[in-house]
């Protein structure tokens, strides 16, 4: 999915085209965003992710970006993009919808 390589070519995992956000998941790129993610990778399975840096950062993007209606993510970017829709959708937020893609 080319919004993915962009996300993960982007600085901050984030890529926006017209309407969809796209998350790059855990990124190797640098040690040290590296190991950024895999921290933010273990606060998954114990229900923090939306208490994380990389979270909390693609809220604000969502949020500056009203245009948005779809959010797509891969790996930990799709772990953010499904909670930041279900977050949303508690707040009312109708029009909103997360894929998450994994490569096999």
């Amino acid at each position: 999915m080319e919004g993915l390589d962009y996300a993960y070519a982007s600085v901050d995992n984030i890529y926006i085209h017209h309407n969809t956000m796209f998350i790059a998941g855990t990124n190797p790129r640098t040690v040290g965003s590296y190991l950024k993610d895999v921290m933010t990778d273990i606060t998954i399975p114990l229900h923090m992710l939306s208490y994380t840096p990389r979270y909390k950062y693609a809220e604000y993007i969502l949020e500056q970006n009203p245009q948005i209606t779809s959010v797509v993510g891969h790996s930990l970017g799709g772990a953010i993009a499904q909670t930041l829709v279900e977050q949303k959708k508690k707040n009312n937020w109708k029009n909103i919808w997360s894929a998450d893609y994994a490569i096999t």
